[in-house]
């Protein structure tokens, strides 16, 4: 009877991997690694992100793979491009702003950006993949009378994106209201889309 070791909570303790949890050194493995500075050149190079080819890679092991290599996601991005990009927070604010003018009236409720946020997604996931296919079910099975407008608002919404940001990669997660002293402000989390 062959023995099974759960070595997920155990750190590699030699070896290029030495530091990573076992789970991520073999997954890296797994997908051809055999260096921490092969790792390393695919993670300047935007090869090796979540949802990337890489079996049993996902976010959270990026994430763990990040502080491994003492890096974050504007270095890589700054790397990458040679720029950095803006806070999203900020950029969202400036995609809102056709809606909500003055920052007196952003909505106070996380769900008042569900619309905007669902546009952003759509306009930045590629067409086939899962998320955009589950945004636009949810979107079907609507009411006619809900349906037709939303999708029109929507279209506009993914237009007003791409004009404003086409090269932003960001997928985003949560977007919520701050208010501090009266003035309300956006904390936004987001990821890269899926390839």
């Amino acid at each position: 009877m062959a023995t099974v070791i759960d070595n997920r909570k155990h750190l590699e303790p030699e070896g290029p991997f030495s530091g990573l949890w076992v789970r991520t050194a073999n997954a890296l493995r797994c997908g051809g690694y055999s260096s921490r500075e092969q790792v390393l050149a695919d993670l300047h190079a935007g090869k090796l992100r979540p949802y990337s080819d890489v079996r049993d890679f996902g976010l959270k092991a990026y994430r763990e793979l990040l502080k491994w290599a003492n890096l974050d996601e504007a270095a890589l991005r700054y790397h990458a491009t040679g720029k950095a990009l803006p806070a999203l927070s900020q950029r969202m604010l400036e995609f809102l702003r056709p809606d909500f003018p003055l920052s007196s009236e952003l909505p106070k409720e996380e769900g008042g950006y569900g619309l905007h946020i669902m546009a952003w997604n759509l306009a930045t996931l590629p067409p086939a993949s899962p998320a955009a296919k589950l945004i636009e079910d949810a979107i079907e099975k609507l009411p006619s009378g809900l349906r037709l407008p939303m999708e029109r608002q929507l279209a506009d919404l993914v237009r007003r994106k791409r004009q404003m940001f086409p090269n932003d990669p960001r997928v985003i997660g949560e977007c919520r209201p701050v208010v501090s002293e009266g003035e309300t402000r956006l904390r936004v989390t987001w990821t890269d889309a899926p390839v």
